[in-house]
């Protein structure tokens, strides 16, 4: 079925923390979510342009490494901003599953 197991251990905290992002976001203030969308936006513009080619690239030799605490800890910080905000958060996940996962 799976060659490959890492993605659905990866999708783990990535759901929790999108469930947590979507609790926060749903009590926010509205001018809070609207100032943490703006800063998302900047940051997301600075991954787009910055050696762009670097995650775009596939990565065989992260493939074989086995799973590290840090990737799940991004991979829930993914999780809570999709859930949270949501704007933009396929960009962070391909970056991710690229430069993290390979």
């Amino acid at each position: 079925m799976f060659t490959n197991w890492k993605p659905v251990w990866l999708a783990i905290p990535a759901t929790i923390g999108s469930v947590l992002g979507a609790w926060l976001a749903v009590g926010m203030h509205e001018k809070i979510i609207e100032y943490a969308m703006g800063v998302a936006m900047v940051i997301m513009v600075f991954f787009l342009f910055y050696k762009p080619d670097r995650w775009l690239k596939e990565m065989p030799q992260l493939l074989s490494r086995p799973l590290r605490w840090w990737q799940f800890v991004i991979f829930f910080g993914i999780g809570f901003y999709g859930g949270f905000i949501q704007v933009g958060v396929g960009y962070f996940l391909l970056m991710s599953l690229v430069l993290a996962v390979g």
